[in-house]
C-alpha cells in the first residue's frame, strides 16, 4: 500500500512531523490481476504489469489532493 502525505514546514526544519497537522493526499490499494486460476494456486501478473497498469490508471484518474 502506498499513502502520500503532505506537510506544510515554514521553517525548512527537519521537525515539521512534531505538532504539525499532517493532511493525507489520497491512496489506493492495488491486487495484481490474475491470469490463470485453473491450477491449486492461481497465476497473478508480474510486478512490472502491475506498475504499468496503475500508472495507466493514475493518468486517467488521479488521486484527489
Amino acid at each position: 500500500m502506498t499513502r502520500l502525505w503532505f506537510v506544510y514546514n515554514a521553517d525548512g526544519g527537519t521537525s515539521a512531523l512534531h505538532g504539525s497537522a499532517l493532511t493525507e493526499i489520497g491512496y489506493m490499494n492495488v491486487i495484481p490481476k490474475c491470469i490463470s486460476s485453473l491450477s491449486k494456486y492461481p497465476h497473478y501478473e508480474n510486478l512490472p504489469e502491475t506498475y504499468v497498469a496503475i500508472n495507466d490508471y493514475l493518468v486517467d484518474s488521479p488521486l484527489e489532493g
